[in-house]
């Protein structure tokens, strides 16, 4: 199991202090060995009256450390992750730190099944992070994609001979035009790829995230990533 938790402070001096990072590691804990029947929950309410093992309920806790700190601090979110036996969690915050709580400005956690090479699956959360894909999507999908891609790839590849052709047998008598019509550029805006097994691999980008799972027999079955900061921006 896994545990995700925002804890919104004013300044980074106060993200940097041992006592707020005390103060997340206790809230974190809470979260992740919190009853199977409490589930995943995205919304702080329910968490901040829980009572952890001989400490008082969170939201005391934050209250205390608003007063020892002498700084705002909200529990904004948290979120548990369970899995069964066969799958593999998996977590990564950005910027990195290798030692003790991982904290940063973006954290993600995922399942995987078979991860059975480490610095993959670490490479994979690092681009869930930095890619932000909204859905994960299906083998089945990708290769309908790569299919179609291909289709129109070849139909584009024909159509660019016939006009090469056209171009070069009237271009004597029509030269008048031409710097006029060469002024002329159409440029389409490519749209973000939201479906993760479709988005081009950030470590690698020949390859798409679909193709390296394929490559070493592996799967990503769910993930979860927060941002800090995300639910403020909504509301506003």
């Amino acid at each position: 199991m896994g545990g995700l938790v925002e804890v919104n402070c004013e300044t980074d001096f106060v993200a940097k202090n041992e006592d707020f990072r005390e103060l997340v590691n206790t809230i974190t804990k809470e979260v992740t060995l919190s009853s199977p029947d409490q589930g995943t929950n995205t919304n702080s309410k329910n968490w901040r009256n829980s009572k952890p093992k001989k400490v008082k309920a969170l939201a005391d806790l934050v209250a205390l450390s608003v007063g020892k700190i002498g700084e705002n601090i909200q529990l904004a979110r948290a979120v548990k992750i369970s899995s069964p036996p066969e799958l593999q969690l998996r977590g990564y915050v950005h910027p990195p730190n290798e030692k003790g709580l991982l904290v940063g400005k973006y954290a993600t956690v995922v399942a995987f099944k078979n991860a059975n090479d480490e610095q993959l699956t670490k490479q994979l959360c690092a681009h869930i992070i930095g890619m932000n894909p909204t859905e994960i999507g299906t083998f089945e999908e990708l290769e309908d994609a790569t299919s179609s891609e291909q289709s129109e790839a070849e139909i584009s590849s024909s159509k660019q001979s016939e006009t090469a052709i056209s171009s070069s047998s009237s271009s004597s008598s029509e030269d008048g035009d031409s710097s006029e019509e060469s002024d002329v550029e159409i440029i389409e805006e490519e749209e973000k790829e939201e479906m993760l097994l479709r988005q081009k691999f950030l470590a690698d980008s020949d390859v798409t995230v679909g193709q390296i799972l394929k490559e070493n027999d592996m799967d990503i079955i769910d993930f979860v990533r927060l941002e800090c900061g995300e639910t403020q921006k909504e509301v506003q």
